[in-house]
């Protein structure tokens, strides 16, 4: 590691000698004469004794005593290269910056970014750039020279790295003036430590919805946050490739509705179609540093999970006979006791302000209203099949079925009918124009099979009062022909009307 160290010696031949030591000896006493003479003092001698011991011992280097400095430039190293720059933290699949600082830095210097567990220091180590490390458009793998804003001998940057799995790496970097930066033997100085947060690495996190009926995205992780966002993809597409599938009716349009810092939940999630779709994380937006983050299909490069979303078998199309009463089956999983359908013109939209008005080319008495009236399956909210019984179609137009999920919003308005289910064609007479008769006069009344159906000598006409059919057949009024259908026609000659005859097919 770079810096300004201090060389400190300790001489491991040197032999330690103990200190002489004094002892007192023994002590005398006499009396003496005062300087006039005229008294006499006490006096006391002391005889110190030196002892020295002759032996020398031997100190081992492990004590921190035995270490020394000659004077303040004796053993005064300076180091240059990298110093090692701690441990920061980045979000997965998030677009980062490595600063570095030292001392005669170059633009030829290199790193390679390891997984934590690899010991930059051990020449052996396989070094390679990590796989997690992202090269892919427009992120750059920190592999050629340094490209910050602000390179010098003391500071050096490599910008927009994204490694997309969450963990611990670290940075081993080789110097201008080893080898070619080439090897693996080269990159043996630590530069730094990244943690990087995110969805749990090595676990796919699976969920699991129901067309049409609100549900909450788990995630958990590490450093998870408000700034989370999910998208849903196609399952064949790969995350950082595709934008959000359309099949999303609503939600993962924002932030997540709540969580902690091991877990971010993404609730009101409607989708609008069954199938298996793939969960992508983005981690980047930040409402200060980087609020356009997060809008793209290549920010959401982290794969968390599958999404498989059950629900009703959906483009499905039914041929019932025109005015029989039909039983109209829905099939899948996840279906419930409390469904809804409604059946609605073609030109009507589901989810639409008028998905929740049903066609009046239905009969108004058979009507759909209610739940199914028979179910299979093994619960009440995990049925396999549900039905709506003696519904019957008065009218030859197509119309579309819509579906409303687990009595979702109480099934009241157009937007809980979100799923279009399929198209119910009628089998029956094309609908013709109006026919020109002459009052007394006989006429050929021609009926045409509509699209995809077949007329049968079975088959009937009945020619009613429109005033008080109100124009609609099998209303009230259409009970009977009308009393203006002559029973014979004669022209020129008197013949039984055929109004009640078997047609004749042609």
């Amino acid at each position: 590691e770079a810096g300004r160290w201090t060389v400190c010696v300790c001489d491991g031949d040197a032999l330690f000698r103990q200190t002489p030591q004094q002892s007192p000896g023994p002590t005398t006493s006499s009396a003496a004469p005062a300087a006039d003479g005229n008294e006499t003092f006490a006096t006391t001698t002391y005889t110190t004794t030196m002892t020295v011991t002759d032996t020398a011992t031997h100190v081992p280097c492990s004590v921190a005593s035995r270490y020394w400095l000659g004077d303040e430039t004796t053993g005064i190293v300076n180091v240059d290269g990298v110093r090692y720059a701690g441990t920061s933290t980045w979000r997965a699949g998030s677009p980062s910056i490595l600063r570095l600082s030292g001392t005669r830095l170059s633009s030829r210097d290199r790193i390679r970014i390891v997984s934590g567990s690899i010991d930059c220091f051990d020449p052996t180590a396989s070094k390679q750039m990590h796989s997690a490390v992202s090269d892919r458009y427009p992120y750059l793998l920190p592999s050629g020279q340094r490209n910050g804003d602000y390179n010098s001998e003391t500071d050096e940057s490599w910008m927009d790295i994204v490694i997309t799995l969450p963990g611990t790496y670290e940075v081993c970097w080789c110097p201008a003036e080893l080898g070619g930066c080439d090897t693996d033997d080269d990159f043996i100085v630590r530069a730094a430590t990244i943690e990087v947060s995110g969805p749990t690495p090595g676990v796919i996190q699976d969920n699991d919805c129901i067309t049409g009926v609100s549900c909450t995205l788990e995630v958990e992780g590490s450093g998870m946050s408000n700034n989370d966002r999910l998208i849903a993809i196609s399952e064949w597409r790969e995350c950082g490739d595709a934008s959000m599938t359309g099949t999303v009716v609503s939600g993962l349009d924002g932030p997540r509705t709540s969580g902690n810092d091991e877990v971010s939940r993404f609730g009101g999630v409607i989708m609008g179609a069954q199938g298996k779709f793939h969960v992508c994380w983005c981690g980047s937006y930040d409402a200060f540093f980087c609020p356009t983050c997060c809008q793209t299909g290549a920010d959401f490069n982290v794969f968390v999970g599958n999404l498989t979303v059950g629900g009703p078998t959906q483009g499905t199309i039914f041929r019932p006979p025109i005015g029989v009463p039909f039983d109209y089956a829905v099939e899948g999983w996840g279906l419930s006791d409390i469904d809804r359908i409604s059946i609605v013109d073609k030109t009507v939209l589901c989810s639409s302000p008028l998905a929740n008005v049903h066609s009046t080319g239905i009969d108004p008495s058979t009507l759909p209203y209610g739940p199914p009236t028979r179910v299979q399956g093994p619960g009440s909210r995990n049925r396999t099949m549900v039905a709506w019984t003696g519904i019957v179609a008065t009218e030859m137009r197509d119309y579309h079925v819509c579906w409303c999920a687990h009595f979702f919003g109480g099934c009241q308005e157009g937007q809980h009918f979100t799923l279009d289910l399929g198209v119910i064609k009628p089998r029956g007479a094309k609908n013709t124009t109006l026919i020109e008769a002459v009052p007394g006069r006989p006429f050929k009344l021609v009926i045409e099979a509509a699209t995809g159906s077949s007329l049968s000598p079975h088959d009937r006409v009945r020619i009613v009062d429109q005033q008080l059919s109100k124009g609609k057949c099998g209303s009230f009024g259409s009970s009977e022909h009308s009393p203006s259908v002559a029973v014979q026609a004669c022209w020129p000659i008197c013949t039984p009307s055929p109004i009640s005859e078997a047609p004749v097919i042609e």
